[in-house]
């Protein structure tokens, strides 16, 4: 549900649709304070109050990311990537301190999580529907594996199998 919001909230950005931006914004916020309780008995409050607050921090990166593209402002995007870049390694950070990883999974698909939220918008802006449908498809795929990573630091199970990860990547196809 998140992607979605936050992709139709940066199209809304780039259409200059204020009414749906403020909609979007609006029902984010309930989004990520959902997401925020889901994690607490499993993460921790404190855990779950940082994860939910950078998740929020990327988002508000996104749209000024859009606002910069849509203004024609270079300077704005180049902050945004940068602050985008930063936030994705601060979950990963923080998603490896629980699973007493390095980090090197849950950053790799943060990264392309928040690279293919970025990239969608400037498909977009573009007017590359396809290339612009493409990223969304991934940026919905990207989800899966960030939710099961951080289901496996909450509960510390054990990491699947390549059959278990051939297995879902199948069931996400179908």
């Amino acid at each position: 549900h998140h992607s979605t919001l936050a992709i139709r909230l940066t199209r809304a950005t780039l259409t200059d649709d204020p009414a749906f931006v403020d909609a979007a914004e609006d029902a984010l916020v309930r989004v990520i304070d959902d997401m925020e309780a889901t994690l607490t008995p499993a993460f921790g409050a404190d855990r779950a109050a940082r994860f939910s607050s950078l998740w929020e921090r990327q988002t508000k990166l996104l749209f000024q990311y859009a606002a910069g593209v849509r203004d024609d402002d270079a300077a704005a995007q180049r902050r945004a990537r940068a602050q985008l870049e930063r936030v994705a390694e601060r979950q990963a950070d923080l998603l490896a301190g629980l699973r007493g990883g390095d980090g090197g999974g849950p950053a790799d698909a943060l990264r392309a999580h928040s690279e293919h939220l970025r990239s969608q918008v400037d498909a977009f802006a573009r007017e590359d529907y396809q290339r612009a449908y493409e990223l969304q498809r991934a940026v919905f795929a990207d989800t899966f594996p960030l939710g099961t990573t951080a289901a496996e630091a909450a509960v510390s199970v054990p990491r699947p199998t390549p059959s278990d990860e051939l297995r879902a990547a199948l069931a996400m196809l179908l």
